[in-house]
């Protein structure tokens, strides 16, 4: 049982062990076996097309799987059963016409939205299978010799894509004259390159490729135009990264450039089966000699070796391959997955409503049925005047029945909502568009808007309770600058512009004159020519012990000599007229960052030639052999490269963690015995940590030649095995990786985006939880955490980092118990955030520690998950999702977000510096975090309340108009008959009453965007769960059985009862039938505007146009000889009573909602009421409002200090407030100010920055008395409310708040809104403590956290971190 749900597939094991059998390629070379005799699995992966299909419908199956799909519902299959009734007698009554047109419109305008999607997905994929590509003619592929291969279809349009490169593409392509020259109409007689459609390639292809060119399979490098058979790769949509990979083939083929070359290649490539790791392959590439059976020679394959479908060649004039994996057997196709269908709570929450609907049509038609059934036993004598077929000899009791029973079922159709799916997603649609269009989501800076990407989640952005976000790119800007370092034990970087004043203005006027003084003592040291413009390392000591001729002269030389050769940087030119402007293009910002230092330094790495490097190290250039690179990976968290120095040493040079340098140096700088230098280190780490900067430790070893041939011969050994080879190739890396010689210490920053602490800061006050789960370390990511107010310096941190799942389980048991009562209640004022790591977190995930994890992450504030994978980033958003149930959003901005972004209810993607793959996977796509905000407090809650307020006014008109009839039963036995014509009820939904419902889905909203931003507190009512719920709907329902009651017996009073013609002529049942419906339809128009927030001229049209059309189809149905209302309009509405008679039902409808709505407005008035009241009277455009979170408790109260005293001490400037005095503006509203029990006040304490309501620019003040208290009794049963204990999430009781109010002569107005938020709501600060406090479970140490801040703050002191070994 897959205990994720079936949305999830993560709790199968990561490391599943490899399948035995082979994928085998050939080349010119006769298989062993012949096509029939592979494996199911081999023939597959063989005979993949490269052709991609995502649409769901051909031309010949749309229409029978689509009508398939659209009456699975049941609502429709209702409706399609009752129009196949009533094409039988006795209940073809109307015509089939006239009863299929409403189940007909339906399902033809969702068709026509299917069709639309589907054709989108057909051009798509169009799009993407016409790509062209140059593949190898003129030879035979002896991977598909002796299979059928299906006739190509012939296409009735030309693509319009011809092109996938910014190349000019002709039919053919060949290498002469030592370059590639192209040719069109050519009738070949030997191997060319044939341009060809992406569709068209199969495995064993040879495929050429160009610069800028998009791979479009998996292919292996045969050659290319670089030296060395190197070429560059630009793989961001597959894993987010901007920056250009290198990608080698075999030095076997030097010669290969022809299409000829390729023809005569003899290859046999054995690789493993299909995979989704996009970071791993395996294989080996066999050659053969023209005249031997046996392989001359075994090229090892790696990842390195293989380009990738997705990827984008660059800066590489061509390169040659051969397709092994092709369409869904490609990595990134296997990655990709299933896209999960989402649906939003309310169209989850739909449903049971529907299936209510109909327990209530059945119920009302048994009702109908038994009386009925009862009602005609009691004729015996004579046949009742209402059978169908008086004296018929087939006339029965239970006949009766039968066709009673039916005939409700037609009659009371109106109860289900046909028209309601399709209008919400209508409504939705729009939505969407409009949050598309909204200027403040653009992003000038990347050029985008918001992208919807899913038309129908926009209700479920406002009802988010927990945001699950990725750190580096999506809460940082992935724009690394070198800040400081550590060489020799010697710390630079902290210059004075950091310390001292605070005012960022001030601090930024001396970082810049210590910039331009930096760049005057390097220009004197060594006139750079590569210098940058803008300097981000700062520190003049660095230069002038450079300058020495000392240790520390040639320490700094050869850590920065380090920092430009060990790396995989690329170097371009994007200015060819300026050849001192280098571009670095690195396959990560960090490295990128670190070479470029290097440079401004004097270290600047210039170009690569074959195996060696070039570096102009002060002017001197120097040429390095590189031998080996061993490139990092998650699992070995460092990098390596080995080189041969001019004068003839081999030396490994390596970077990488702390925590892996460290426990590889020399023995006698082991952790339990540090020497001077690598304690003085770790203590710059520390530093540098607390800073929030991504640190590296640098290294190396000087190796003898018999070391160096003893390990390569080993480490290719490894590099040809086919099993476990990357296990392999880590373990003999690894040994030569040993006893190193510390040389120092990097940190780079990674910079906060603009406005994420005001973001964090607003969404926490709206009730939204913060889980940041990142792969950097512990420290930096608790720096971050500070930085961007997710933590507080009030906080306890507590930690669990552990080693086995024993330890896991009892750190969270440790961690429940220490900081919380039995009760779940934790000490008052008290807060607590979880940070825990990746090893930690596999083991908390487990089935034991699982409802542990869930339950302390409830209680925490904030939740830090450190060190985790992309599979464990899915299965903490599951974990949250499924086992509390609560809507979860997730973020991020790279490929290693997709698996959180579709596991979560809402997936956002970040379009910014990294790939499309999250952009692709999500449901929407915004530039800034920031945007954020704004996207769930305004639009999200918007979509949510039109929505709810759609769906509820959907039923209760759809209720009104079933009891109208039902009512009507009661005067006619029970016999189904109708007071009303049945085509008003057929069109009652689709026509009459449409517009005005759609228009609350669309247009309503109940405060504006600023009101909304700035009292973030309203979303709390989309988390709890109060915008659509059972108790709104039956409130409803209520109120639809009252409306028919009295619309039902005033009309049969006012013309069925009485004689109101003056004439003398009395009205029968069908004229009391059209003002029957006339009234309902008017008044369900009417009710769902006043339940509209938000008129505008948009509402007044939809509502006057739906009376338009119902009063223009009355008038000429009755105008109908055919209709049985013929004649109305010269007798029936020629009657005064007629028209007196609705206004007098619209009157007795809607008394008792005015009546219950002043009430509770004036005496109960809402948070929601209050705000928008704020908003009505007293709020303009400059106005800024502000709640006031800080909340006098009980034992705080001194019992002489009211809430009046304390608020008119702001104003007179004693109490922190320095406001203008009361009287410079004469108090709108004066009411005297009534007070309650002194133990029951909150004392607020407001400043000129946080009052609650603060106009601008004129100084404004509200009057003193607008801080009214309710009565005490109200008090004091929220004082009991809060004593409640807290059941781990927010309940209902956590909400409870005081609302302000005063009085006036014209009624009651709300000028405050004072909120108690729930503690879990917001971070603030206790008095006493100014600083966190680390806990780390198991070890029952507690350090205080005096250092925790961002590097542009300053105070910075020594922190203890996991680093040191007092943690281990």
């Amino acid at each position: 049982m897959n205990w994720l749900g079936s949305r999830s597939n993560f709790d199968l094991v990561e490391d599943a062990p490899r399948p035995k059998e082979t994928h085998q390629v050939f080349v010119n070379l006769q298989p062993p076996a012949p096509p029939a005799a592979l494996s199911p699995n081999q023939a597959k992966a063989v005979r993949e097309p490269n052709k991609i299909r995502t649409s769901k419908y051909t031309i010949l199956s749309f229409l029978p799987k689509n009508l398939f799909e659209q009456f699975r519902s049941i609502a429709n299959f209702y409706f399609l059963s009752l129009v196949i009734l009533q094409a039988f007698p006795p209940f073809d009554d109307v015509s089939i016409l006239l009863t299929a047109a409403p189940i007909f419109i339906i399902v033809t305008l969702t068709a026509f939205k299917d069709a639309i999607e589907d054709y989108r997905r057909h051009q798509a994929d169009k799009s993407v299978n016409s790509s062209k590509t140059y593949l190898l003619s003129g030879w035979v592929n002896v991977n598909f010799e002796g299979l059928k291969s299906k006739p190509k279809k012939k296409r009735l349009f030309p693509s319009r894509r011809p092109t996938n490169s910014d190349a000019p593409q002709h039919e053919f392509l060949d290498f002469q004259d030592g370059q590639y020259q192209s040719w069109d109409n050519l009738s070949p007689n030997r191997p060319l390159w044939k341009l060809s459609n992406w569709e068209d390639v199969r495995v064993g292809d040879f495929v050429c490729l160009r610069n800028n060119d998009r791979i479009p399979a998996d292919i292996v490098i045969i050659a290319s135009s670089e030296p060395d058979c190197m070429c560059y790769v630009e793989t961001k949509n597959l894993d987010g990264e901007t920056n250009l990979k290198v990608r080698r083939g075999g030095k076997q083929f030097p010669n290969v450039r022809s299409a000829e070359d390729c023809a005569g290649l003899r290859l046999r490539i054995d690789s493993e089966m299909p995979n989704s790791n996009m970071f791993s392959y395996t294989g080996v590439l066999d050659v053969y000699n023209h005249n031997h059976a046996a392989a001359a020679e075994s090229i090892p394959l790696g990842i390195n070796n293989i380009l990738l479908r997705g990827c984008v060649l660059r800066n590489t004039d061509w390169c040659i391959g051969i397709s092994v994996y092709t369409g869904q057997n490609t990595k990134v196709l296997l990655n990709s997955g299933a896209t999960p269908s989402k649906r939003s709570r309310i169209d989850r929450q739909m449903n049971p409503l529907v299936l209510v609907n109909f327990l209530l049509l059945g119920g009302i038609c048994v009702i109908c049925t038994t009386l009925s059934a009862l009602y005609t036993g009691t004729f015996i004598y004579e046949s009742p005047p209402f059978v169908p077929a008086p004296g018929s000899a087939n006339f029965t009791t239970l006949y009766t029945a039968f066709f009673t029973f039916f005939h409700c079922m037609i009659i009371f159709q109106s109860i289900i909502p046909i028209a309601l799916y399709i209008s919400v997603d209508v409504s939705k649609t729009i939505q969407a568009y409009m949050i598309s269009l909204d200027e403040d989501f653009y992003d000038p800076e990347t050029n985008k808007y918001l992208q919807p990407r899913a038309w129908n989640l926009c209700d479920d952005l406002g009802q988010i309770e927990y945001i699950f976000s990725d750190k580096t790119g999506t809460l940082t800007c992935n724009v690394m600058d070198f800040r400081k370092c550590s060489i020799n034990g010697v710390m630079y970087g902290e210059s004075s512009f950091s310390e001292g004043s605070s005012d960022l203005r001030e601090r930024a006027a001396r970082r810049q004159e210590e910039e331009e003084q930096m760049r005057s003592a390097l220009t004197a040291l060594y006139p750079n020519p590569y210098l940058s413009r803008s300097l981000a390392f700062v520190d003049k000591e660095i230069v002038w012990h450079l300058s020495q001729n000392g240790d520390q002269a040639r320490k700094i030389r050869e850590f920065f000599s380090l920092l430009a050769v060990c790396h995989t940087v690329l170097v371009s030119l994007p200015n060819k007229d300026n050849p001192f402007e280098l571009t670095y293009n690195a396959q990560s910002p960090d490295e990128a960052a670190l070479v470029a230092v290097a440079r401004d330094m004097g270290f600047t790495f210039l170009r690569r030639l074959d195996s060696f490097v070039e570096v102009d190290i002060i002017g001197q250039t120097r040429r390095y052999e590189i031998l080996n690179v061993l490139e990092f990976s998650s699992d070995r968290k460092r990098m390596s490269v080995v080189m041969r120095r001019p004068e003839g040493q081999i030396v490994i040079l390596v970077k990488g963690a702390d925590s892996i340098i460290f426990e590889r140096l020399k023995q006698n700088t082991a952790l339990d015995n540090m020497d001077e230098l690598t304690e003085l280190t770790a203590k710059h780490l520390e530093i540098f940590a607390n800073d929030g900067l991504r640190t590296l430790c640098l290294a190396y070893k000087v190796i003898t030649e018999a070391e160096y041939d003893a390990w390569v011969s080993e480490y290719k050994q490894a590099q040809t095995s086919l099993e476990n080879r990357e296990q392999k190739v880590d373990a003999v890396a690894n040994k030569l990786e040993q006893n190193l010689t510390l040389m120092g210490a990097t940190a780079i920053e990674d910079k906060l985006q603009d406005g994420v602490p005001e973001s964090i800061k607003t969404l926490a006050q709206a009730g939204v939880k913060l889980w940041v789960l990142t792969g950097d370390k512990m420290e930096t990511a608790i720096n971050i955490g500070f930085a961007c107010n997710l933590l507080s310096r009030d906080m306890y941190l507590i930690i669990i980092k552990s080693t086995s799942y024993r330890n896991t389980y009892e750190q969270l048991v440790e961690a429940l118990e220490k900081f919380w009562k039995e009760d779940g209640l934790a000490p008052p004022g008290a807060s607590h955030a979880m940070i825990i790591d990746g090893p930690s977190l596999k083991f908390a995930l487990g089935k034991t520690c699982k409802p542990l994890l869930l339950e302390l992450g409830c209680r925490c504030k904030a939740v830090i998950c450190c060190r985790v994978s992309p599979l464990q980033k899915a299965k903490v958003v599951s974990l949250v999702r499924r086992g509390l149930g609560a809507l979860c959003l997730a973020i991020g901005d790279g490929a290693n977000d997709v698996s959180m972004i579709q596991e979560a209810d809402i997936g956002i993607g970040i379009s910014g510096k990294e790939g499309l793959q999250a952009v692709m996977a999500s449901d929407y796509a915004i530039s800034q975090f920031r945007f954020l905000s704004k996207l769930l407090l305004v639009h999200g809650r918007w979509g949510s309340i039109r929505a709810a307020g759609m769906v509820l006014n959907y039923f209760y008109k759809n209720a009104v108009w079933l009891f109208v009839i039902f009512w009507y039963q009661f005067d006619c036995s029970f016999s189904s008959d109708l007071i009303t014509d049945f085509s008003y009820g057929l069109f009652f939904n689709t026509l009459f009453t449409l517009l005005p419902t759609i228009i609350i889905g669309i247009f309503d909203q109940d405060v504006n965007q600023d009101v909304a931003l700035q009292v973030p507190q309203l979303y709390f009512q989309g988390v709890a769960q109060n915008v659509f719920t059972p108790e709104g709907f039956w409130i409803q329902m209520a109120e639809a059985v009252w409306h028919s009651l009295v619309a039902y017996h005033t009309a049969k009073i006012a013309l069925g009862e009485t004689i109101t013609s003056p004439q003398g002529r009395s009205d029968d049942k069908d004229a009391t039938g059209t003002l029957l419906a006339i009234s309902v339809i008017v008044t369900v128009n009417l009710y769902n505007g006043i339940n509209t927030s938000f008129w505008c001229w948009i509402t007044f049209m939809g509502i006057l146009l739906s009376l338009i059309i119902w009063f223009a189809y009355l008038i000429v149905f009755v105008r109908s000889a055919d209709s049985t209302s013929y004649g109305q309009l010269d007798v029936t509405m020629q009657e005064p009573a007629f028209y007196l008679t609705i206004p007098v039902i619209l009157s007795f409808v809607f008394l008792p909602r005015f009546v219950c709505r002043y009430i509770s407005q004036t005496y109960f008035p809402t948070d929601l009421e209050i705000v928008r009241e704020v908003q009505k009277f007293f709020w303009t455009p400059s106005t800024v409002l502000r709640t006031e979170l800080a909340v006098k408790d009980d034992h705080d109260v001194d019992g002489r200090t009211s809430a009046q005293e304390n608020f008119n001490a702001g104003h007179d400037g004693q109490a922190g407030g320095s406001q203008p005095p009361h009287h410079e503006r004469p108090s709108l509203l004066g009411a005297p100010m009534v007070s309650p029990p002194d133990k029951y006040v909150e004392r607020q304490n407001f400043t000129d920055a946080e009052s609650p309501v603060t106009g601008n620019p004129d100084g404004f003040v509200p009057p003193t008395d607008w801080l009214r208290r309710r009565s005490s009794d109200v008090l004091r049963r929220r004082a009991a409310s809060e004593s409640q204990p807290p059941t781990g999430v927010m309940d209902d009781a956590a909400s409870e708040h005081v609302r302000g109010q005063q009085h006036s002569k014209f009624g009651t107005r709300a000028t405050a809104f004072l909120r108690k938020v729930p503690e879990s709501l917001g971070i603030r600060t206790r008095p006493g403590r100014n600083s966190a406090s680390l806990l780390f479970m198991g070890t029952h140490e507690q350090l205080p956290n005096t250092g925790f801040c961002f590097s542009h703050e300053g105070g910075m002191t020594d922190v203890v971190t996991p680093t040191s070994p007092s943690f281990q």
